[in-house]
């Protein structure tokens, strides 16, 4: 016998303690769902998705420039005045860079591919500035994964991606 839980012997129902155990768990669960979920969850992930679909159309695209929204392919190459104005942008923000390449893939189609790696690590604001840098930079970069990881008193910034230039 579990005392206060369960009366004694002898007397007929259950306690009240146990329906008002598990009700208050299942109130105090729906309230931190409630809470948990953002208001504008719904909107975000509405962006996200139709981010993820321009995306994947530009991938799938044939070289057809019309399908790049306008300014996110370069004219010509991305050589170094271009690689030296996307380090300084991104430097800018106070995010300390390990690493920065932009390498051609080779791939010598009508729109010429080059791989963007970009690793560095300083404050979280630093590196949401430098996420928000690269998302305004043109010619546009195309993501392939972002990471965000922290460490205790620092945040380290990974970004792989591409960009595309005729």
């Amino acid at each position: 016998m579990i005392p206060g839980l369960i009366e004694p012997k002898g007397t007929q129902g259950f306690s009240w303690q146990v329906v008002a155990l598990p009700g208050g768990l299942a109130l105090v669960i729906l309230g931190l769902f409630i809470f948990a979920v953002p208001q504008d969850a719904n909107k975000r992930v509405g962006t996200v998705e139709t981010e993820a679909k321009a995306a994947a159309e530009a991938v799938g695209a044939d070289g057809n420039l019309k399908t790049f929204p306008a300014g996110s392919v370069c004219a010509g190459d991305f050589g170094d005045p271009l690689k030296a104005q996307l380090n300084a942008a991104v430097a800018a923000t106070g995010l300390k860079l390990e690493s920065f390449n932009v390498n051609n893939t080779g791939q010598a189609a009508i729109l010429q591919s080059y791989h963007v790696t970009i690793k560095g690590t300083g404050s979280y604001e630093a590196a949401l500035s430098a996420l928000n840098i690269l998302h305004g930079y043109r010619p546009k970069i195309f993501a392939d994964t972002v990471a965000l990881h922290n460490h205790v008193n620092e945040v380290e910034l990974e970004v792989q991606g591409r960009l595309f230039c005729r």
